[in-house]
């Protein structure tokens, strides 16, 4: 039985001596190691292909076999004692680095380091769980996804309204200080870890990044946790989620599909608990600061905005003086914010500007507002029901005759409430839109033409024709 108090103090020797040699490296390292492990690896492969093939083949079989129930290993309770408590030791040291770091930078590594550490020591739990050991991931080992899709060539090729689902398939790539380990080699090859990245080329995105999101709670290299073939999943498309107007649909993980012939790697898998705590961190912040932006920026700004929208060829033209009516209206910050997420929706929610679709579109509308579904967008044409089966759709009441002006008064009483707006047409056709109250802006949301807000009975008046009826439905 591994004495894990020993592993601990082993690993505490070899951390101290990896920062040793990290101040013999440069921080291109991780790219000068890949490719001369490229080109040793191919060389060692190409002098006795057959050995080399064979000596894999043995490996990976014995790998298969440790797969075994009865193969599996775990630390004992005793042990766990013990090496938490090494752990926690680590933790002390490092938060003493913190009280010693000098300059902004240095003092934003130490906090790192420890909350690392912290990581680490709670993770030694996590050894008593039985769990087989895998093959370690290197990079240029490669990884598929999924199959997702994007609202663009090669996955949406007009007049197909559906875009078609590819898989997200390409290597862990070397990134500098990011993706990498600079100074651990696996079969001449830089270790891949948790929190690494690279590059799935096949699904269409425009920046098709992935991440290796687990890892071993037990090993950790350079700070970060070890990762393995099948086991620690994947999450592609890191960086079109939500933004850019990339958004992907349908499923966005997968795993790693190749991996060392001969070495493997136990532990449990999980995340990285601390760039987890981090990345929710910057995300309050980034939200705070735009929530910041927002309550900064004048109604008239946003009047105009909106205007500019409505004006666009094809889209809706709002009424003469509609920016000085969107002035006085949201006035209130808080408004402007419900006014301004209710046009994103108008903007967003239909990517191939459908005509014929607007019942397709209120169930999007709705599924963003409700937040069932943040980045739903109307993929379908074509006819969606009658007035009854919308209704019962929505578990709605029946569409009944009203004016503008009723239906903006309801929705205008209480924050977050909804109705269906029912247009008949007078010389044949209809029309239905979702008019919502958001932060206290109430606005019709119209996804087609480009995607328009009308914000007042006469605003709505002036966008559809005059005579037609007007039906409400309330759910």
């Amino acid at each position: 039985m591994i004495n894990p108090t020993k592993v601990a103090n082993l690993t505490a020797r070899g951390v101290a001596r990896n920062e040793r040699q990290r101040d013999k490296q440069g921080p291109l390292d991780v790219w000068t190691n890949t490719w001369d492990g490229a080109v040793q690896n191919e060389q060692e492969f190409w002098t006795d292909p057959a050995e080399q093939i064979r000596a894999d083949w043995d490996s990976q079989m014995q790998q298969v076999e440790a797969l075994g129930i009865s193969q599996w290993a775990s630390t004992s309770y005793s042990d766990t004692q013990d090496a938490f408590i090494a752990n926690a030791e680590g933790v002390g040291d490092a938060a003493y680095k913190i009280a010693e770091a000098d300059g902004a930078l240095p003092t934003v590594g130490a906090v790192f380091g420890t909350l690392i550490a912290l990581e680490q020591a709670l993770s030694v739990a996590f050894s008593m769980i039985p769990f087989p050991a895998l093959p370690a991931v290197r990079v240029t080992d490669m990884a598929i996804g999924l199959p997702h899709a994007h609202m663009h060539p090669p996955n949406l090729i007009p007049p197909n309204p559906v875009p078609v689902p590819l898989p997200s398939a390409g290597p862990v790539i070397p990134i500098p200080f990011i993706s990498g380990a600079a100074t651990v080699l696996i079969n001449n090859l830089p270790a891949a870890r948790c929190g690494d990245m690279g590059m799935g080329i096949w699904c269409g995105g425009y920046f098709p990044m992935y991440e290796i999101f687990l890892g071993s709670s037990s090993v950790w290299l350079e700070g970060a946790r070890a990762a393995r073939i099948g086991i620690d999943i994947t999450k592609h498309c890191i960086f079109t989620t939500p933004k850019p107007s990339d958004p992907p649909v349908g499923p966005m993980i997968g795993t790693t599909v190749s991996a060392s012939p001969n070495t493997i790697i136990g532990g449990f898998p999980l995340p990285s608990l601390t760039s987890m705590a981090a990345g929710q961190a910057f995300k309050a912040m980034f939200k705070g600061l735009g929530k910041l932006r927002g309550l900064m920026r004048s109604a008239d700004d946003v009047a105009e905005e909106v205007g500019e929208a409505a004006g666009r060829p094809g889209a809706f033209s709002p009424p003469k003086g509609f920016e000085d009516e969107i002035t006085e209206q949201f006035a209130v910050p808080e408004q402007v914010l419900g006014h301004r997420e209710l046009l994103d929706i108008a903007q967003s929610v239909n990517p191939n500007n459908g005509t014929i679709n607007c019942g397709h579109i209120i169930d999007a509308v709705d599924g963003r507002l409700s937040g069932r579904s943040p980045n739903q967008i109307t993929l379908t044409m074509g006819d969606d029901g009658n007035w009854q089966d919308i209704s019962r759709r929505f578990d709605a009441s029946a569409f009944v005759n009203s004016s503008y002006e009723e239906a903006f008064e309801y929705v205008s009483q209480k924050e977050g409430r909804r109705a269906l707006l029912g247009i008949q047409h007078q010389g044949g056709g209809s029309h239905v839109v979702v008019l919502a109250n958001n932060k206290g802006a109430v606005g019709i949301v119209e996804g087609q033409g480009g995607g328009s807000v009308f914000t007042s009975p006469q605003a709505a008046r002036n966008a559809y024709p005059p005579n037609d009826k007007v039906m409400v439905a309330i759910y």
